[in-house]
């Protein structure tokens, strides 16, 4: 059998974790994460097509963010992996 390597998942999630973090931080911040969590469900083969990465912010504050990921098949929406991250806000002087 033929799979993908899982850093292509994790590199997928790592992604859009990044993505929807970039969209709640105040003006003249940064972020950098302080945790990340990935768990694989389902088995990803070349053959299975397009795949769907989606994420969202779950917890934004003014020194934490938290968000949420997860690989789906684009035409089956069974979930192929998750992922949660928590990223520090840090300001920028």
């Amino acid at each position: 059998m033929v799979t993908v390597c899982g850093g292509f998942a994790a590199t997928l999630l790592d992604a859009v974790l990044d993505i929807a973090v970039q969209t709640v931080p105040p003006p003249a911040t940064g972020v950098t994460t302080a945790e990340l969590n990935l768990n694989f469900t389902r088995v990803v083969l070349p053959s299975m097509g397009r795949l769907v990465a989606t994420g969202e912010v779950v917890h934004h504050g003014k020194t934490m963010i938290t968000v949420e990921g997860r690989l789906e098949g684009a035409g089956d929406d069974r979930l192929h992996a998750n992922a949660t991250a928590t990223c520090f806000v840090l300001q920028i002087v």
